[in-house]
């Protein structure tokens, strides 16, 4: 037996745990993008059916009103 190569228990434990943590990382980092990606179609949706609703001039002329508030 190759005393070097062999990992003992710990290590082996060690190993899976940071996969592990790699892991659930990457799925964090998707579910955060997914999420981003949904909340920005939502409010194209909602700013699109906003815009129907009111019209093409009465609606630039809130989004005019809007941006002043913000500045």
């Amino acid at each position: 037996r190759d005393v070097e190569r062999s990992r003992g228990l710990g290590d082996v434990y060690k190993r899976q745990v940071t996969l592990s943590a790699a892991y659930f990382q990457e799925i964090h980092i998707a579910l955060v993008i997914s999420i981003m990606f949904s909340s920005f179609i939502i409010g194209v949706f909602s700013a699109e059916k906003a815009r129907r609703r009111t019209g093409l001039k009465q609606y630039k002329i809130q989004l005019n009103q809007q941006a002043h508030l913000h500045y």
